[in-house]
């Protein structure tokens, strides 16, 4: 399974790639709640949203627990705290 992120999925609606819609095809590609905000945050109007809606109903969709986030957060603080920046 492929996990997507806002960049793969605003690419995956602007593409006409036929490689690229084979990939997302022939692997189950999901997304989680975040991709989900990210993209709908990118619509320019209510029929922009209803198509977005739409692309994004054609991904699974993973639930992650609200533990992970604390995980998250603290995995980032570590890489930090050793002087890596990771973009959130």
């Amino acid at each position: 399974m492929i996990l997507a992120d806002s960049m793969i999925v605003v690419e995956f609606t602007r593409s006409h790639d036929p490689a690229m819609r084979s990939i997302i095809a022939a692997e189950p590609a999901a997304i989680c709640g975040i991709t989900r905000a990210e993209v709908l945050h990118g619509a320019r109007d209510f029929h922009h949203r209803r198509n977005l809606l739409r692309i994004l109903s054609g991904f699974h969709h993973l639930p992650f627990p609200e533990s992970l986030w604390d995980h998250l957060g603290d995995n980032l603080q570590a890489l930090q705290s050793s002087g890596v920046t990771v973009s959130f």
